[in-house]
């Protein structure tokens, strides 16, 4: 069974984001929304991760090791992600020319 990009955008938008905004449900479920994450980055929207750096960033800010290693883990392979279609391609990349993002990145891991 193929996922199309409208039912992978939205369910990463209904479930994936919204439960790492929350702060009402448990750990279990963020894991699974990292995890989520990891495997479906290639096809996350560019336009998105902005916010979801902001997002992660907010949770390295809760000082929970669990959320910090979650975090940090997912960052570590959206920085390393290369375009399917072209190799020498990082799309994350065009991600950090933007200076509050690039920002956040460097005043977080600070």
């Amino acid at each position: 069974m193929k996922i199309s990009d409208e039912e992978l955008s939205s369910l990463t938008q209904e479930i994936v984001i919204k439960e790492l905004q929350s702060t009402e449900y448990s750990k279990i479920i963020k894991i699974f929304a990292f995890k989520f994450l990891v495997y479906f980055r290639n096809q996350i929207p560019s336009e998105w991760y902005a916010s979801i750096v902001d997002i992660l960033f907010k949770l390295i800010g809760t000082n929970d090791e669990l959320y910090v290693n979650g975090c940090l883990l997912v960052l570590d392979k959206f920085l390393g992600m290369k375009e399917l279609k072209n190799l020498k391609d990082y799309p994350f990349a065009k991600c950090l020319l933007i200076p509050e993002t690039y920002s956040t990145i460097i005043n977080g891991l600070y």
